[in-house]
């Protein structure tokens, strides 16, 4: 099981957004309160937690590591893309979604 939760200082616009985004993707919604990310690793045993914040989506792996997607790097993520370089985010994503039996194409041209 992985788990969608949001920042600990949210607001509940920002909760509500989590447990819609959280049914979308087939996870499960926790509200966070103050637990810290190590302490729900710990509770739920789960390959990663997506954090809702107000600044954007991140992804927490239990490897102390993290990514995070800005709407600032498109222009930036266009240029590999045309380049031929691939996506980051679209790498992220299919990863999340090959573990749990998806199977998405997608076409991307410019």
């Amino acid at each position: 099981m992985n788990i969608l939760t949001t920042a600990q200082k949210s607001n509940e616009a920002i909760q509500e957004e989590a447990k819609v985004l959280a049914s979308s993707m087939h996870m499960t919604y926790i509200k966070r309160g103050k637990t810290s990310i190590p302490a729900l690793f710990s509770k739920y045993q789960c390959e990663y937690i997506a954090v809702l914040a107000g600044s954007g989506l991140t992804i927490h792996f239990p490897e102390n590591q993290q990514h995070t997607f800005h709407l600032s790097m498109a222009q930036l993520r266009i240029l590999r893309l045309q380049r031929g370089e691939g996506d980051h985010l679209v790498k992220a994503v299919e990863v999340i979604l090959d573990k749990k039996d998806y199977l998405i194409k997608i076409d991307l041209r410019f």
